[in-house]
């Protein structure tokens, strides 16, 4: 659906049977050329392809944010789908999407049954892939242009996107996940292993600097506070959350899986998700944000 007036089409990719609205991919239509912002998990490619063909739709452009498996997991698939389009990833994502078979070892590693929920990613040909650069631009037509920003923090290999004029800020896992459970708006960090958060808070600067309108997350949808507003909260939310970890840590409490049982003590935000946000939500953002800052703490701020 197009949403508050935006030549944005908002697609669904959460792998059936195991929640909706938690994994989004966007269609961004310019006056000359569409891009696909995120692809989803390899699991849910035959759904974001139907929906392209019923929206009679061959994008241009697929832009992946990162390269995780929820993220740019059915770039191979799209690729074979849309031989014209090309697929844009940051520079060190690339030599992952043309060969992912050390990625898919890794999330198997890290995810566990949920990197077998979205499926194993196939190569992209290298033919079609671009590696971005910091501060690139795409050009769609008009005034509508994609503008490429790298944002380190969550993973080295992240980008974000400013879809202008309308200044609609695409930020992956960049500035957490924001997402609807029974109506209530659940908004939390995305900080895996290894987490770096002088460079996510760098990140944070960098993207409140772009003067965004709103933030669009890809966990799930477009946030409805004002861009900046979001985030510095966000800032603030992950401040708060590195506290409480931290107490944890220094009381000796350094397993992920016992601080991640215990922080809902500490933090309403955690035992909302941890309480209704189902297994994708616990999986792949609760539990790897605990993981990674817990890891930070143990490894001794390094």
């Amino acid at each position: 659906m197009i949403r508050d007036s935006y030549p944005v089409i908002i697609i669904d990719v959460t792998p059936r049977d195991y929640g909706r609205e938690l994994i989004a991919s966007y269609l961004v239509i310019g006056s000359e050329k569409t891009a696909l912002i995120e692809t989803g998990p390899a699991s849910s490619s035959e759904t974001l392809i139907s929906r392209l063909d019923e929206l009679g739709i061959e994008p241009d452009y697929i832009v992946v944010t990162h390269i995780h498996l929820d993220h740019g997991g059915a770039a191979g698939q799209l690729a074979k789908r849309y031989p014209q389009a090309k697929i844009i990833v940051h520079p060190r994502g690339y030599k992952h999407l043309a060969n992912p078979a050390k990625l898919w070892q890794a999330s198997q590693q890290v995810l566990g049954e949920v990197a077998i929920l979205y499926g194993e990613p196939i190569p992209v040909p290298e033919k079609q892939l671009h590696p971005a650069e910091d501060g690139e631009i795409i050009e769609l037509g008009g005034d509508q242009r994609l503008y490429i920003q790298h944002t380190p923090g969550h993973a080295s290999h992240h980008m974000s996107i400013l879809f202008e004029p309308h200044r609609l800020l695409f930020t992956g896992d960049a500035a957490g996940v924001s997402f609807l459970v029974d109506g209530m708006r659940i908004r939390l960090p995305t900080t895996p292993p290894p987490f770096k958060p002088e460079l996510y808070i760098e990140s944070l600067e960098k993207m409140k600097k772009l003067n965004p309108s709103k933030i669009v997350p890809t966990h799930y949808g477009i946030d409805p506070l004002p861009g900046t507003e979001y985030l510095d909260r966000h800032k603030h939310q992950l401040e708060k959350w590195l506290g409480a970890v931290q107490k944890l840590v220094e009381k000796g409490v350094s397993d992920p899986s016992q601080v991640a049982e215990k922080l809902p003590e500490y933090l309403d935000e955690a035992r909302d998700v941890v309480e209704k946000g189902g297994k994708i939500a616990y999986v792949s953002f609760y539990y790897s944000t605990v993981w990674g800052m817990v890891d930070y703490f143990v490894r001794g701020k390094q």
